[in-house]
């Protein structure tokens, strides 16, 4: 075989085999440079959305698309202050109110919160391609196809809920149990029915459904509701049926109460007030002690028996420890468990002949024990806070003292998140709190721990200085002039704290104890608090708050109520807003770093006052029907301003 023949012939090409004409060349060559000049020109398109949301994306009814980052903020901050301004328009049953989405106060968070800065954050990813070559081509889709956020939002529904009921105080008639009377004659208790009564009241619960679906959509349109129904669970039939067992109840009386050898006597007359009919869980009825009726006796008790939790803790001087305080375990009367365990034993009483009830007691242990710090590591100084209250109202100081006091010496255990709240509770007057005037709705009335909020923003500044990671602080809602940050005067570095929230949260990851001390120079007006430990050689820093913008209030708004003189006029001062922002960074001794970015918004507030009128003015709501009010009035709350008051 020829071997250089069939090379040859294999080599060599078909007659019958196809090349590219140079037209169609000529044109492949056009079309790639035209897709080329395409895709290029939409690349350098695209990279003019490099700090800009894309096309056509709404946050709730809002358009943000194709604003810059720092825009669209701005843009929904001040969608939501007109909001929490504003409040929400209701209507029950034909009457308007003004239900406050905010109190308006320094010291109190709003009701309903917002959080802005993630759905702006998730705004941006939309269509905006961590692959760069394929951006292009997913902004491009989003001009024709629209992208629509909802605002994620928290509504606290107990302040909610009495907001509604205060809007609306006349329009609440509760269903009321059949029940029962009791009359003495000579040593005798003779009892009788009490009436059943249907009530109405407001459907709360469908209230924060429809709330929370506006809110979400930015779309503060009024809500329209019809009261219902609610009907007594225990008519007079079935109260009829316990009336010679409550008789016998109260005949063999009294009853006792036991814990350790202390015994309390639950008197006839005490019991003809507490006897109640109840379903049980088959819906049959039956006797029971009403909490309330054992109330003022209960309270009695617990003023000998009930003691708080103590935790071990340190006083120091001049930087050293000079006192111990032991740890003890706290003591509660649980009340509910309490009240049911007597009414077993009224219930089986005839049965058994037992007239004893034990009172059911919750214990309590403390978070640091006596016998686990007995090696402290309570060596130096990890940081220190620092906060100004010049000019602060009598009972504010006085709160402040009663907070520096609950604090200074606790020792916060290694591994522990710290609550700020947890730690100043109960925040009441047997606590030593102390109450102030502040406006809410249209009513002056005592707001009980005004003050504490210059805690929380020291609190956090000591925190940060000791680089302790932060796990929860919220910004006050107002510019207030005590919290600004005592470097540069802006507003920024602050931390607002309300029972049950907003907390202030830290993490101790220092392996060791920290000991909390809390001075309060009051010739100064100045709050230092200091964190001792042990250092582990990390540094807590940030700089002074960078202000990004002032923002302006608008016009005074005047509310009428019938709780002043007529012409007697009450105000509250304006509050201007402004953003702000600051990085905080934990630098560990091997050289990490970790930074986490603080944004504050502070919303505007124009000034509000409230005017003596004889007669309130009946609202008006667009696009809402208005018809004969429920009783006759109408009450409409606007936003709770604090003090303080100006009388003109």
């Amino acid at each position: 075989m020829n071997l250089e023949k069939l090379k040859d012939d294999l080599c060599a090409p078909p007659e019958n085999k196809r090349v590219f004409s140079k037209p169609l060349k000529i044109g492949l060559i056009v079309g790639v440079v035209v897709i080329f000049i395409g895709y290029a020109g939409a690349f350098v398109w695209a990279q003019s959305y490099n700090n800009r949301l894309a096309p056509n994306v709404w946050i709730g009814n809002i358009k943000v698309g194709g604003e810059d980052f720092e825009t669209a903020k701005q843009t929904i901050n001040s969608t939501v202050d007109k909001i929490l301004l504003d409040g929400i328009q209701l209507s029950v049953d034909g009457k308007l109110g003004t239900v406050p989405l905010s109190p308006v106060s320094s010291e109190v968070g709003d009701y309903v919160s917002f959080d802005v800065n993630n759905v702006i954050d998730a705004a941006y990813k939309l269509h905006h391609s961590t692959t760069p070559p394929l951006r292009p081509f997913t902004l491009l889709y989003s001009l024709t196809h629209k992208s629509h956020l909802q605002i994620p939002i928290q509504i606290n529904e107990d302040q909610l809920k009495s907001a509604v009921l205060n809007t609306f105080p006349g329009s609440i008639q509760p269903a009321t149990n059949a029940g029962f009377a009791f009359t003495k004659t000579g040593e005798v208790w003779k009892a009788s029915v009490t009436p059943s009564a249907s009530g109405l009241t407001i459907p709360t619960d469908e209230f924060f459904i429809r709330l929370q679906t506006l809110l979400a959509n930015l779309d503060p349109q009024p809500i329209v509701l019809s009261r219902s129904n609610e009907e007594p669970t225990i008519k007079e039939a079935a109260a009829s049926e316990l009336l010679v067992s409550a008789e016998n109840i109260v005949a063999v009386a009294p009853f006792t109460l036991t814990y350790n050898d202390q015994t309390w006597n639950i008197e006839a007359e005490t019991l003809t007030t507490a006897l109640q009919p109840t379903p049980d869980e088959n819906n049959q009825p039956k006797l029971s002690i009403s909490a309330d009726g054992l109330k003022v006796l209960l309270d009695a008790i617990a003023t000998t028996v009930e003691k708080p939790t103590a935790d071990a803790r340190l006083t120091m001087e001049n930087g050293k420890v000079t006192e111990f305080q032991g740890s003890s375990n706290g003591v509660s009367i649980d009340r509910e468990a309490t009240v049911l365990a007597l009414s077993k034993v009224i219930n089986e009483a005839a049965q058994s002949g037992i007239k004893t009830s034990e009172l059911v007691i919750q214990t309590t242990e403390p978070a640091v024990k006596m016998e686990s710090v007995n090696d402290l590591g309570i060596k130096e100084v990890l940081g220190v806070g620092i906060s100004d209250y010049s000019n602060s109202p009598t009972n504010r100081i006085k709160n402040i003292r009663n907070g520096v006091r609950i604090l200074n010496g606790l020792l916060i255990k290694p591994g522990e998140e710290f609550s700020l709240v947890s730690a100043l509770k109960p925040i009441t007057l047997n606590n030593g709190y102390l109450s102030e005037l502040v406006i809410k709705g249209t009513e002056i009335v005592p707001e009980v721990g005004g003050g504490l909020c210059q805690i929380g923003t020291t609190t956090f500044r000591a925190a940060m200085n000791s680089g302790l990671p932060i796990t929860a602080r919220s910004n006050h809602s107002l510019v207030i002039n005590h919290y600004v940050d005592p470097i540069n005067g802006n507003p920024g570095t602050d931390a607002t704290i309300y029972d049950p929230s907003p907390d202030l949260k830290f993490i101790n990851d220092t392996g060791n104890y920290i000991l909390f001390q809390a001075e309060m120079d009051e010739t100064n007006s100045l709050l230092y608090f200091s964190f001792w430990g042990t250092s582990d050689g990390r540094k807590g820093s940030y700089p002074p708050p960078t202000l990004i913008r002032w923002i302006v209030v608008g016009p005074e708004q005047v509310t009428e109520t019938t709780d002043l003189e007529p012409g007697v006029k009450k105000c509250q001062n304006a509050f201007v807003g402004a953003d702000a922002t600051f990085t905080y960074t934990i630098e560990k001794a091997d050289g990490t770093k970790t930074e986490a970015v603080f944004d504050s918004h502070y919303r505007p507030l124009p000034k509000i006052c409230l005017l003596g009128v004889e007669k309130l003015t009946e609202p008006v709501v667009e696009g809402v029907e208005t018809t004969e009010p429920i009783d006759g009035t109408v009450s409409e709350v606007v936003p709770e301003p604090v003090v303080p008051l100006i009388v003109e």
